[in-house]
């Protein structure tokens, strides 16, 4: 389960295989973990991932994100073309945005991550699109990295809830 609330919170509830919990929770400043054997603050660099997470608007603010943008060589996602766009996020790594060449959806968002051995890309896939409220979404988003330390992961909605009420309170770390 995923509640977002605009403009900055978020908290991810993950239950394992084995029934065993995870909560992960940013409430516009902090960020928490707590497992089903510690709670911790975040590190800053699990802080900064989820605060980029936690941005509701990000797919909406493009031109805010980017001190560059330019159009790059058009290509194929899943056997669909793609416009391409290349830019320089505000955290200085490259990025490329490729929209599908038909319906002008992002279908993919490629960051470039620095590492001691170079750069390492972050892949997010975004599919099956689907109308909420007016709105088309993607239900199927899939993250996949060469770094072997980040675990791919593939996001299902089921269902997907606009302009809920949520309580602050959510995003707060429970109490020790």
């Amino acid at each position: 389960q995923i509640y977002q609330k605009a403009p900055n919170k978020l908290l991810m509830v993950v239950t394992g295989p084995d029934g065993a919990v995870t909560y992960q929770g940013f409430n516009g400043s902090a960020g928490w973990i707590k497992t089903p054997t510690q709670q911790r603050e975040l590190t800053s660099i699990e802080l900064a991932q989820v605060k980029r997470q936690a941005d509701l608007y990000k797919e909406l603010n493009l031109k805010d994100q980017f001190s560059n943008l330019i159009v790059g060589n058009n290509q194929k996602v899943n056997d669909r073309d793609a416009y391409v766009v290349v830019g320089t996020n505000s955290s200085k790594q490259r990025e490329r945005l490729f929209f599908d060449a038909e319906t002008g959806l992002l279908v993919r968002r490629v960051v470039f991550n620095q590492t001691i051995l170079g750069l390492d890309p972050v892949q997010t896939d975004f599919s099956d699109y689907r109308e909420v409220d007016g709105v088309r979404l993607p239900f199927t988003i899939t993250i996949s990295s060469l770094d072997n330390n980040h675990n791919g992961q593939t996001r299902t909605f089921l269902q997907i809830k606009q302009n809920v009420a949520v309580d602050d309170a959510k995003f707060e770390p429970p109490p020790k």
